[in-house]
């Protein structure tokens, strides 16, 4: 059973915008209003304040993680060994997400929307 639809938005376009919605829609065979409707179930809105932050707490981390492997020289040699390990280790993570690879993102931090 269709909804019922009752509301409506309007959408200024360019000529060249205009063009390629109404090509698409056609290409595929239905209205521009249907062509819309379904890329909004399937377009992605990224908050790209929360990325910031988020990278920005990353780096913080990194610095922290750099000043401790520098005071690590002052340990016994083999748990100043390890400990530089375990830190290069992880200093290596977050150059990979510093450079924001998407994909090593989503093996660490699995996203919910799957």
């Amino acid at each position: 059973m269709a909804r019922k639809r009752t509301k409506s938005i309007g959408l200024r376009l360019s000529p060249e915008e205009h063009q390629v919605v109404s090509a698409k829609a056609k290409a595929a065979g239905v209205s521009a209003s249907a062509l819309l409707r379904d890329h909004l179930g399937h377009t992605r809105i990224y908050n790209h304040r929360q990325s910031e932050r988020w990278f920005a707490t990353l780096l913080s981390i990194r610095r922290i993680l750099t000043a401790l492997a520098e005071t690590a020289v002052a340990f016994q040699p083999a748990d100043a060994a390890i400990t530089i390990a375990y830190l290069a280790s992880i200093a290596r993570q977050m150059e990979r997400f510093e450079r924001r690879e998407t994909e090593y993102a989503n093996q660490m931090v699995p996203s919910r929307d799957r």
